[in-house]
């Protein structure tokens, strides 16, 4: 807490942009993280819809397989305001769209990753909207206080 302050402040913008190497991987499963399976074509979504306060710390949108046509769309909302809007137009077989934390595979090294939690604060709720064409997933963590 800060002297002076009504307690930990949210955020009000995150950086777009950000993409980590997963190569169809189910990044989930080594990292204990909870997954939204979304069907391609099914709209926006609400991925995480959590009321209270704590912390996002972690957030990417991926795929499992190759083929498919992109069109890929996340939004973070952060007690009501959002945060981040980013998309990627392509196939995210490689890549996946981060929006808290990091994660870099090596190609031909599947043991051998890096990660790292991010930790971004909400005081009222945490929503994360996506979107795609394709199947795709949402890995995220996150605590309450």
């Amino acid at each position: 807490m800060i002297i002076g302050g009504s307690g930990v402040k949210a955020a009000t913008f995150l950086p777009a942009g950000r993409v980590g190497n997963n190569f169809g991987y189910d990044i989930a499963s080594p990292y204990s993280l909870k997954k939204y399976s979304y069907t391609g074509g099914s709209g926006t979504v609400d991925a995480i819809n959590i009321t209270g306060s704590g912390a996002f710390t972690f957030g990417i949108m991926y795929k499992h397989s190759s083929g498919g046509t992109g069109n890929n769309a996340v939004e973070v909302i952060i007690d009501g305001v959002s945060v981040l809007t980013d998309s990627y137009a392509g196939d995210m077989q490689n890549v996946g769209m981060i929006q808290v934390g990091m994660l870099q595979y090596y190609p031909g090294q599947i043991s051998r990753d890096q990660s790292s939690l991010g930790h971004v604060p909400f005081n009222k709720s945490l929503v994360v909207q996506m979107s795609s064409d394709d199947n795709t997933a949402y890995a995220y963590n996150y605590y309450l206080t």
